[in-house]
């Protein structure tokens, strides 16, 4: 509500509010720490984006993506670069989605292409699968051994954008690291593939 407010102030109103931000954002900062120390914690709609971008430009040697839909506004170039930047370092990525046996038909042509760039990056990398997983409703996303996040959040279709009409979305991360192995080792079997050991510390 401030930056929206300090967009269109007048000159003699825009100190306080950059002031205001700051002081906000300072506390914004903090509570996120403060978060970040808890091994289990509720997500709402807003904390997912974060999350999803953290693990896109952090992880170290494993990223697991599910969810029911691919959707070009979610997976486009952004998301694409940087999931091949992460297999080009050695990242072990396993994307899976499908809540029916059969493709979606008369997909939206981003849809289609975001479809499309997922199975041709999982032509070219080794570490990386890409899997139709069919009647699969779970949305997950596991980095590393850093965290697990379970959730009705679709990771891969819905952007969580600030500005649209708010939509519940909740669910549980857990940074306890044993945990999030669990969780990763129970669902890779759903991927039917060798698990493949990171190339990277």
């Amino acid at each position: 509500e401030v930056e929206n407010a300090l967009a269109s102030a007048p000159d003699d109103e825009k100190n306080a509010l950059r002031e205001k931000l700051e002081e906000l954002e300072k506390q914004l900062a903090k509570a996120q720490q403060e978060a970040d120390r808890f091994e289990v914690r509720n997500l709402y709609v807003l904390d997912h984006p974060p999350l999803l971008n953290d693990a896109l430009s952090t992880a170290k040697s494993r990223l697991m993506i599910i969810a029911p839909w691919v959707a070009g506004k979610v997976v486009n170039r952004d998301f694409t670069t940087k999931l091949e930047v992460l297999l080009r370092k050695g990242v072990v990525i396993y994307i899976g989605y499908g809540i029916s046996e059969d493709e979606t038909q008369n997909l939206s042509p981003s849809h289609l292409g975001a479809r499309k760039k997922l199975r041709d990056l999982d032509q070219m990398f080794s570490n990386f699968t890409f899997k139709r997983l069919g009647n699969t409703h779970a949305k997950v996303l596991i980095k590393d051994s850093d965290f697990a996040a379970i959730t009705s959040f679709n990771w891969l279709s819905f952007k969580g954008d600030p500005s649209r009409t708010f939509r519940d979305e909740q669910g549980t991360l857990i940074r306890k690291p044993e945990l999030v192995n669990k969780k990763f080792e129970e669902l890779v079997t759903r991927f039917d593939v060798v698990h493949i050991e990171p190339t990277t510390q």
